[in-house]
């Protein structure tokens, strides 16, 4: 084959180190250039309003809803006076380092449409207002009240040559004091944050630092937890490793689809072939070998997050989808080689270069060309999602990302029969000339 080249075969010690650095910087580019914009996220308001002694009602819940859907954040919160304000005049991007338009906010308000949205994966993650939250505020600062107004009473003297306001002090003592019962009753009430790991695992690490620096510059005690994390170790020596099982398991697939898709497409070669039923025999030898290869490919890439990263994904679920995935990507890059192989290489590289990291991290992390142009049909952005769907949700074979790699199956299945219309075209035209 290098013949063929002639004197430029001596170019090539110097042109394919250069490529294949292209190639990997190309592949690693989105994660160096990643940022979050319009992150789905939600805010769960399950408070009610509080009627206040001189009959408003309030309902703080509604306020941080309202707050964070139109983009203002919670630099209200707390009731801050002008000077405060002034002081938290930062906006959240200068604290927590992502920038303002980074999370998209939709407001949920009943218990029955939260669990729907976490049990469809709909949002990476959600603020969570309970039920008696405005109260606990609202009796906090009633107790401070409670105490000025213990101590303008005092002067009883006064208040009894005033009886009209001294019921009517009377009447607000008394309000207060049922806001502050019912508060008691309702017993200790903060805010959560339960961030979707099985949405980005990267994103979720993010989303938790986010999350902590937010609800801390607002003054409002959060506590901040993983959902859908599989049961796997959360701690923070483990997040790394947690990360990393897509890329340790996304990489050795494609890769390893890919060589035994070349390889086949060459052992078995459609064009050495003599007859139309002998291309049709090559090209079924390809397919049925690429049950074993893509069988082999799978359980090595489960290996290979076992070995390296120390996490045992579920055997029974992960390796027949990577076995199915890989099966359904040896089928679509071994039909472009059946076709043509430079136009396979071209895909192959593509596939690589440019989808590589839309299986790590989500398009709402990725660069506008990636996010845009190149999640849609790249084929890691499945298997990356059917991984997750497995690993931290339990899903088993046949989920989410299944009918799109079925999808990529099928297209190859297509360009195999094209391959084999091709050769036959070829094949007679030979015997037409041989006759005549």
């Amino acid at each position: 084959m290098f013949e063929k080249l002639g004197h430029r075969k001596y170019a090539i010690p110097f042109v394919a180190p250069f490529l294949i650095i292209c190639l990997f910087a190309l592949m690693f580019f989105p994660m160096a250039n990643m940022q979050m914009k319009d992150v789905p996220v939600a805010v769960v308001n399950l408070d009610s309003a509080v009627e206040l002694p001189d009959g408003d009602k309030v309902n703080v819940g509604s306020e941080i809803a309202e707050a964070l859907e139109s983009g203002e954040g919670l630099s209200f919160a707390k009731g801050e006076d002008e000077g405060e304000a002034a002081d938290s005049e930062a906006s959240d991007s200068d604290v927590t380092g992502v920038s303002d338009d980074a999370l998209s906010w939709t407001v949920i308000t009943d218990e029955a449409t939260f669990e729907e949205a976490k049990a469809n994966n709909e949002y990476f993650a959600y603020l969570v207002i309970p039920e008696g939250f405005t109260l606990t505020q609202v009796a906090g600062k009633i107790s401070d009240q409670m105490d000025a107004l213990t101590a303008s009473n005092a002067n009883t003297a006064a208040m009894m040559a005033n009886p009209a306001a001294a019921a009517a002090m009377a009447e607000k003592a008394q309000a207060m004091q049922k806001i502050l019962d019912d508060a008691e009753d309702v017993g200790d009430v903060t805010l959560s944050v339960q961030i979707d790991k099985a949405k980005s695992p990267m994103a979720a690490n993010q989303l938790k630092s986010v999350f902590s620096l937010v609800m801390a510059k607002a003054g409002f005690d959060a506590d901040v937890v993983m959902v859908n994390d599989g049961g796997y170790d959360d701690s923070d020596s483990s997040a790394f490793a947690n990360m990393m099982v897509l890329q340790l398991s996304l990489l050795p697939a494609v890769i390893g689809s890919l060589i035994a898709a070349i390889l086949l497409s060459r052992i078995f070669n459609r064009r050495n072939t003599e007859t139309k039923r002998e291309c049709a025999q090559a090209l079924g030898k390809q397919i049925g070998m690429s049950v074993v290869s893509s069988l082999i490919v799978a359980a090595t890439a489960w290996a290979a997050v076992w070995v390296v990263a120390g996490l045992q994904m579920p055997a029974a679920t992960t390796i027949p989808f990577l076995w199915l995935a890989s099966f359904c990507m040896i089928l679509l890059l071994g039909g472009f080689f059946n076709l043509s192989l430079p136009l396979g290489v071209l895909v192959a590289v593509c596939i690589l270069g440019f989808g590589n990291m839309t299986g790590v991290l989500p398009a709402q992390m990725l660069p506008e060309f990636w996010a845009q142009w190149v999640c849609p049909w790249a084929p890691q952005a499945y298997m990356g999602e059917g991984i997750r769907m497995i690993t931290y949700m339990g899903a088993g074979i046949f989920n989410s990302a299944t009918p799109a790699m079925l999808v990529y199956g099928a297209i190859g299945l297509v360009l195999y029969a094209l391959s084999w219309v091709a050769g036959s075209f070829a094949k007679s035209s030979k015997e037409e000339q041989r006759a005549s």
